[in-house]
C-alpha cells in the first residue's frame, strides 16, 4: 500500500491504494498525526490497522483506527486490477 500526499488537517483527501496479492491475505498499517505536537504519545493520532483478503473475484479491506482522531480513509484498487473492492470498518 502507498499513501498520497497527507497531513491530518490537509484539504486534500488521502487515498490509500491497495496493491493486492492474487490470493491470500496481508496486514498493513497507516499512521498520521498533526505533525506539530507530541500528541501521538497520548494516542492523539490516526493509527489504522488494515487487513486485506484477496481471491480471484474480490479484494476485501477491513480497517480499524486505534488512534483517538476520527478518520475514515478512502481506498482504491491499483489501476488495472478488475476485482471488486469491498471496504469495511471493524
Amino acid at each position: 500500500m502507498d499513501e498520497a500526499k497527507y497531513g491530518f488537517r490537509s484539504e486534500e483527501k488521502t487515498v490509500l491504494t491497495v496493491y493486492p496479492v492474487e490470493s491470500g491475505e496481508f496486514t498493513d498499517f497507516f499512521f498520521d498525526d498533526d505533525g506539530k505536537t507530541d500528541g501521538y504519545k497520548d494516542n492523539n493520532c490516526v493509527m489504522l490497522k488494515i487487513k486485506v483478503t484477496c481471491d480471484s473475484e474480490k479484494v476485501s479491506v477491513v480497517y480499524m483506527n486505534t488512534g483517538k482522531m476520527d478518520y475514515r480513509p478512502d481506498f482504491a484498487l491499483v489501476e488495472g486490477d478488475g476485482r471488486m473492492l469491498i471496504i469495511n470498518e471493524a
